[in-house]
């Protein structure tokens, strides 16, 4: 299948799409905020302005190692990718695209949060805590 001619309104009609799609607003702003940051990416990258039917693989591997390189969390990088993964699927569904390129693009992981220590002051709470409750146990009744 030949991708068609791309309207230069393509963000407008990805984003009448997530409409009709029953996505909720912030999902809608959150999924176009983000494909119109890969597109400024992509346009910086690649010197020249984006256009769905020029995206590929490497395209999003490559946008998905700037943005670990540019220090987001796991869970950010992994919510652009997403965002990339439906638009991908859209602009496959409107004949833009003739095949996914997203469909091996996964998130990142996640790494377990370090556990939290208590400041002194907690410390010395359970501390104090504990030894009431020490003492009110040997408390003769």
């Amino acid at each position: 299948m030949k991708p068609r001619h791309l309207p230069n309104d393509w963000l407008e009609n990805y984003s009448a799409w997530l409409q009709a799609q029953d996505k909720r607003p912030l999902t809608i702003k959150n999924y176009c905020a983000d494909v119109r940051h890969f597109t400024k990416w992509y346009t910086h990258r690649n010197a020249r302005p984006f256009t769905p039917a020029d995206l590929t693989p490497t395209d999003l591997q490559l946008y998905r190692t700037a943005l670990q390189q540019d220090g987001r969390r796991a869970a950010t990088v992994t919510r652009h990718l997403a965002s990339m993964r439906n638009f991908s699927a859209w602009a496959v569904k409107q004949s833009y695209l003739a095949l996914d390129p997203s469909q091996e693009i996964r998130g990142v992981a996640q790494q377990p949060h370090a556990p939290q220590w208590l400041d002194n002051r907690a410390q010395f709470a359970l501390m104090q805590s504990l030894e009431r409750a020490r003492n009110a146990a040997q408390t003769p009744t």
